[in-house]
This record gives C-alpha cells, structure tokens and sequence, in this order.
C-alpha cells in the first residue's frame, strides 16, 4: 500500500510503501530506508481532511499514514491477536467512504451541469479572451490557413500592383490600432472584385477589385475596412466561437494551439465569408477613421459600395461576399455618409499613383 511515514524528529514526509502483516507494520522508501513497528506498539486514529486518512503512531518512534480505505485490509492483516487495535475504526472508516461517496456523485452532478453551461458558454467567453491573446497568435493562424488556401488565381509579382497596393496599405497601416500587426499583400489574378484579409496581416487583392475601382480611393476605402477586420481580430473571434469546448477552453487558458490546428481552408474560408453584420459595420466604421488619420478621402468606400450595387444583378464573377451576407447596400452607404458628415474634416491627401497604369496592368 503505497501510503506516508513520519519519522520521530522530523517534520518531513517521507513516501512510502507500506505493508501489514499479523506481527505489525512495516514501511519502505525509495531512498532504501526500512522502518518497522510491533502492532502491540501502534496507536491508530483518523484524521486529515474529513477523515480521510488513517495514522498509524509509535510513542516517540514512527507514524504510518495510509488512506483511511485501507481500514478493512489492516484489520485483517492484524488477525484477532491485536484486532482491538483497529476495531474502533472500522465503523468510522465505513461512514467516510460513505460520505465520500456522496461527496463525489455530488461533484460528478455539479461537473455534468457545469460541461452543459460551457457548450454554450465558452465559445462567447472564448472570443471575448482573443483580445487577451498576444497578437503573434493571429499570424501563426492567419499564415496556416493561407499555405492551405486556394486563392482561386495565380499570384501577381507586376511591380505596378504590388506597388499600388502596397501605397495604400502603408498609408493606412500607420494609423492601425492597435499597433503591432504586420501587414503583406499579395495581388492575385482573377477577375474576382474581393479583397481580404487573414489574422495576422496577410491581404490578398485580386486584379478584378483593381479593375473595377474608378479611383484609388475607392480600393484604399476596401483596404481600410479589411484591414480592421485583422486589428479587431474578427476572424481569430470567429475561430474561437466555432470551436468545441476543450479548444474554447484552452484559449480561455491562453493556449491558442488548438486553433491553430484548425486554421485550414474550410474554416478561414467559412470565417471570411461570415462576418455578422455588426462586425462589418465595425470593420466600416474603424476603416473610416483609418482613412481619414491617413488624409485619405473616406468617400472611396461609399463609393465603391455604389459601383457594386450597380453590378449585384449582373453576372459579375466573384462578386464581394459582402454583398450576400452583409448589411444592405443602401443601409450600408447610407449610414458611412453619415459618418463621413459627422467626423471632423480633414486634409486629403491624394494617393500619388497613376491609376490609369495601374488598371492596364491589372487588364
């Protein structure tokens, strides 16, 4: 039985194997030390934390501790030459394990209930724990789904839209908050009018948004919205609410490994695509403000808005998800107007790019 011993003097505990026989006690460490007492010699008593462990004592010499469900094999190690020794334990020991008993099918009820509360609960509290994460996380899980990713084209490496995008993105990237996320681009061929950005900072624009623009503007206006969906979090929040419990649980914690194994395509993709119409309204929101702190006219985004609902009932590949999903075109123009009315005016400052380049490239 693998139990304790205390030694006379000492206030260390010693782990112990400890076996009984009809003549006494005997208790081995794994240092080697062998401690032995008669039965006419031990005195026992419960004790602990409810009663839980039995001791074994020696005036001035050792004391054994077991667990006090040991009771019944001591007695019938003792035979009936020192039976008296424990007898008077036997029916206390009976009545703890009771209790215990009761104790535990109580705790085991209480954890059922507490599991059903976090199968609604901690996706919510997961997501609200994302801000608490450091901000390393949302590129580990950004840059997993993107090596997973189908982009759905062929990568651009043309120096005129690498180059546009990458005014805009640093003009807007400077007043990103918080601070902190490094932001890469990279244009992808297709006629698909998207843009869209992973946790972490990784953006993909493809050529039919470039094409489509009539203005710089307009894609700085995408670009600003995009990228607060990365400094909001909004898509490692969305990861975390379509987790299961133990993942929930675990980010709670601040281990974010369990996301990371589940950052594959399926899941960025269902998160893109996704968003709740108050976290686009956020995204526009925190992309206005971006805009205007860059001295970048806010009037692009609204705008762009226009262009696509001028297109929503024609065939246009790969129209923005935004729109199926998302909140209205007309609510949604509607209320970045009144933004842009009520916000200090500031000093625009033009995109210095030439746009008409920049469209024949993406053409």
């Amino acid at each position: 039985m693998r139990g304790s011993l205390f030694l006379p003097g000492q206030s260390d505990r010693r782990i112990a194997d400890i076996t009984a026989s009809p003549e006494g006690l005997q208790a081995q460490t794994p240092a080697g030390e062998t401690v032995s007492a008669r039965w006419g010699e031990v005195t026992a008593r419960l004790g602990g934390n409810d009663d839980q462990m039995v001791f074994l004592s020696v005036t001035d010499g050792p004391t054994f501790c077991l667990d006090a469900e040991h009771v019944p094999v001591l007695k019938a190690a003792v035979g009936t030459s020192h039976a008296s020794v424990l007898a008077h334990l036997q029916r206390r020991a009976g009545g703890v394990q009771h209790r215990f008993r009761l104790a535990v099918t109580a705790a085991i009820l209480a954890l059922v209930a507490l599991v059903g509360g976090l199968v609604l609960a901690v996706p919510w509290a997961a997501e609200g724990a994302i801000t608490s994460l450091p901000i390393t996380v949302d590129r580990q899980i950004g840059d997993a789904g993107y090596q997973q990713m189908d982009l759905g084209g062929t990568k651009v490496t043309d120096p005129v839209l690498d180059g546009a995008v990458k005014v805009m993105v640093d003009r807007l990237a400077t007043h990103a908050q918080p601070a902190g996320f490094e932001f890469r681009v990279q244009v992808v061929k297709s006629d698909q009018v998207n843009a869209f950005a992973l946790p972490g900072g990784q953006i993909v624009v493809y050529t039919g948004l470039l094409k489509k623009a009539t203005r710089p503007e307009q894609v700085a206006g995408v670009l600003a919205h995009e990228i607060a969906h990365v400094t909001r979090r909004h898509g490692l929040q969305g990861l975390a609410g379509q987790v299961g419990v133990m993942i929930g649980l675990q980010v709670l914690l601040g281990d974010a490994s369990g996301l990371a194994g589940l950052a594959g395509q399926g899941a960025m993709t269902a998160i893109l695509n996704g968003y709740s119409r108050d976290k686009e309204r956020e995204a526009d929101a925190e992309g206005l403000r971006m805009l205007m702190a860059a001295g970048i006219d806010p009037q692009g985004l609204p705008e762009f808005f226009g262009l696509l609902k001028g297109e929503a009932g024609s065939k246009m590949p790969g129209m923005l998800a935004w729109m199926s999903t998302h909140p209205e075109h007309d609510e949604r123009i509607a209320n970045l107007k009144t933004q842009i009315a009520a916000a200090p005016q500031v000093t625009v400052v033009p995109l210095d790019l030439d746009w008409a380049a920049v469209q024949a490239a993406a053409r």
